[in-house]
């Protein structure tokens, strides 16, 4: 029997693996929201497959980066600012391992997408260049919050 999650329980952005859960704790820290659902029979297996559904609110910013891992997103609901393109429900990105995207901003209601990480090992950021005051505070609060949580502080490049 397929387990079944409804995004309106207040629960839903709790949902994820524990040897992942410092992941949604960092998100959390910088006022967005992440549910995590390996794919796969064990889920704390470094190499599972992850889909992540992320919520970002209105006008939230979130500074370019890369990731250890082949990556695709879908914006569910919203829009999402990417460079100098906005995706709307169901536009796609597609991201190859270390290679860097974004910024992103999130549109006027927020965004709702869900990505896909090739392994859960991958899932820490690495961020490029300079970040401008927002994103370096963001980027400060989700450390905090996952050095807070395990004990050590995360390398985000």
């Amino acid at each position: 029997m397929p387990q079944l999650f409804k995004i309106d329980d207040p629960e839903f952005f709790k949902t994820g693996p524990d040897s992942i859960e410092w992941v949604r704790v960092g998100t959390e820290a910088t006022g967005s929201v992440m549910a995590n659902f390996p794919m796969g029979d064990d889920p704390d297996d470094p190499e599972v497959p992850i889909a992540s559904v992320l919520f970002l609110p209105p006008g939230h910013t979130l500074p370019r980066h890369a990731h250890d891992c082949y990556r695709v997103e879908v914006v569910i609901r919203g829009e999402l600012t990417v460079g100098d393109t906005i995706l709307h429900s169901g536009d796609v990105s597609v991201s190859k391992p270390g290679e860097a995207y974004g910024p992103h901003v999130a549109g006027p209601t927020g965004v709702l997408s869900v990505e896909i990480f090739s392994r859960a090992a991958g899932l820490l950021p690495g961020f490029e260049g300079e970040l401008d005051d927002e994103a370096r505070h963001s980027m400060e609060a989700f450390t905090a919050a996952v050095e807070a949580y395990t004990g050590s502080k995360p390398d985000l490049g």
